[in-house]
């Protein structure tokens, strides 16, 4: 078969220093799109972006609406809770989609804390899903295999036990 020759060959595309070969799927494709239209066909096309296109006008609305009010909403809790409403089809639109809407209208998220006398406020502050307020709240572990030592003669695995305070980000050694 001719193209599985010249899928064996090295070709320099355009613009490019460097030599590649191409997979015979990828000729057929080629081969097919210029049958159809000529050269033009072989042209790559630009791709469309917008901000969740497969969403209706009303429904773009309804998301930047929602956000305006609910400024401390994460997107997938807006998503979810359109969805249980029967107003967007799960699958419809992507996160990133919505995040960019949102984004463009210049709605980004405000983080939302708690004061010590439990009102609410908006901060700007970063916070991670998982990361606590103060030290000693949250701790990650985990154990690792390091080498092995020779002790008396003999191999004994060496584990590394690692402890981790979510606040602060300190790194407990064990030294005690």
């Amino acid at each position: 078969m001719l193209l599985r020759e010249i899928s064996r060959q090295r070709f320099r595309p355009p613009g490019l220093h460097n030599t590649r070969r191409y997979g015979v799927s990828t000729l057929e494709r080629w081969l097919g799109h210029y049958r159809k239209g000529g050269l033009e066909a072989l042209r790559p096309g630009s791709r469309a972006t917008g901000n969740a296109r497969a969403l209706s006008d009303e429904q773009r609305q309804l998301i930047i609406e929602i956000r305006r009010e609910y400024r401390g909403a994460s997107v997938p809790v807006i998503m979810e809770t359109l969805i249980a409403e029967g107003r967007v089809e799960r699958g419809a639109v992507k996160a990133s989609a919505i995040r960019r809407l949102l984004a463009s209208e210049g709605l980004r998220r405000e983080l939302v804390a708690r004061d010590s006398t439990t009102k609410t406020k908006t901060t700007n502050e970063g916070r991670r899903r998982w990361q606590v307020e103060r030290p000693g709240q949250l701790w990650h572990a985990d154990v690792c295999h390091g080498p092995s030592l020779r002790i008396d003669g003999r191999k004994v695995p060496l584990r590394i036990h690692g402890f981790l305070d979510d606040a602060p980000r300190y790194v407990d050694p064990l030294s005690r």
